[in-house]
């Protein structure tokens, strides 16, 4: 079966690539996840850096 990484984007630390199959946590984007051996087909970026951004302007805003 076919899945895709999750790239997961961080301010301050590397970036997480999750798997779509079984939410393996991986360093970079594996052409198979070494959890379940999903065949990867594409990476897909999450919008949860926008939050972090946001939460960062809120504390240093004057």
């Amino acid at each position: 079966m076919s899945a895709y990484w999750k790239e997961k984007t961080h301010f301050f630390s590397d970036s997480e690539y999750i798997c779509s199959k079984c939410g393996y946590v991986a360093d970079r984007a594996y052409k198979q996840c070494p959890a379940c051996g999903a065949e990867m087909s594409k990476s897909k970026p999450d919008g949860n850096w926008v939050d972090e951004e946001e939460m960062l302007n809120i504390l240093l805003e004057d």
